[in-house]
């Protein structure tokens, strides 16, 4: 079950802008815009509730999400030393801000998974569920990001 709207709602388009995979829509209900989430295409990653200033926004156990400023988001954290290079991670970030680095020292046959920015990051977690060796978590951001 994915993520729901309740009548705090207030159609300001921010949880629409911010879902990194666009499960977020407004429609037209009896003369009324509110914003579903399509549960099809929502990752659960709870965005929509983090940007939501009315507390709008449930879990998908029906708890409410409370806004949270995205300085206090979660952002992706590797371990550098343990990555092995799989591109996994890469692959399943729906904003597409993780990137394979340069070889680490000569004679490195391959890079590891690198975060292009923290400030994008959304912190969905989609990749560290995706790493196959669990060299990424979800943390604190830097306090100069």
């Amino acid at each position: 079950m994915s993520y729901t709207f309740n009548s705090n709602c207030r159609d300001c388009d921010k949880c629409v802008a911010e879902c990194p995979v666009a499960a977020v829509s407004v429609v037209n209900i009896g003369g009324h815009s509110v914003c579903r989430v399509d549960g099809g295409l929502c990752i659960n990653c709870g965005v929509c509730g983090r940007v939501c200033e009315k507390n709008a926004v449930s879990d998908s156990s029906g708890k409410p999400v409370e806004y949270l400023p995205r300085e206090q988001w979660p952002v992706a954290q590797i371990d550098y030393a343990r990555c092995n290079g799989c591109m996994l991670c890469i692959e399943a970030c729906p904003e597409y801000i993780l990137t394979m680095s340069k070889p680490l020292f000569e004679g490195d046959l391959q890079g590891v998974a690198f975060l292009l920015s923290e400030e994008k990051c959304t912190g969905c977690g989609l990749c560290a569920d995706s790493c196959p060796v669990q060299v990424i978590s979800m943390g604190k951001r830097n306090a100069s990001a």
